[in-house]
């Protein structure tokens, strides 16, 4: 052997092993169901008929862009920020479960009325939006469900997401993991 050379000893008890494996298995054993329950816990929508409802497009706005048009429209990033289209399709009573979202969302209701409800909204009544009404949620991550008022008829929205920073795998909305409140 080499002086720079170390040998290591085999332990000198045989049991150490089996007590660092059983304490891996002890720390899965509770890490695990947390995790797996985190998810299970989250709200997820309800009676979505075009599931999933993956984009229809998504693409790359370059760095920093400022709009200024003359007919009073201002747009202004910072950075990059990805637009992704989705086409969402609730039956009647189904929703969207309790989510947000890290930019801005500009909405539109082709067929039926949908309400939308922000978790900070004591009265639980939110908006309601039907066919040809547009609006925007403002992102920031604050949370919000989205209903069909109907429980029999359909209600179908386009969404234009405006998602800040890149990957393009960035997420456009983020799900919350237990309903926040009485609504």
């Amino acid at each position: 052997m080499q002086p720079s050379e170390t040998r290591h000893a085999p332990s000198a008890d045989p049991r150490a092993s089996g007590r660092r494996r059983m304490a891996v298995l002890v720390v899965l054993g509770f890490v695990l169901p947390l995790v797996v329950g985190a998810a299970a816990l989250a709200t997820p929508g309800s009676g979505l008929l075009n599931a999933p409802a993956t984009p229809q497009a998504r693409g790359t706005l370059a760095e920093d862009q400022l709009v200024n048009s003359k007919s009073g429209i201002h747009l202004k990033t910072k950075g990059s920020a990805d637009l992704v289209t989705q086409q969402l399709i609730f039956g009647g009573g189904g929703h969207t479960g309790w989510h947000s979202h890290p930019g801005p969302v500009l909405v539109t209701v082709k067929r039926g009325a949908l309400r939308v409800i922000y978790a900070d909204d004591t009265t639980c009544e939110g908006t309601v939006y039907e066919a040809g009404d547009s609006f925007i949620d403002r992102g920031d991550e604050n949370v919000h469900i989205a209903r069909n008022v109907s429980a029999t008829d359909e209600v179908e929205l386009w969404a234009t997401y405006l998602v800040p920073g890149t990957p393009v795998t960035a997420p456009f909305r983020l799900d919350e993991p237990v309903a926040p409140g009485a609504c």
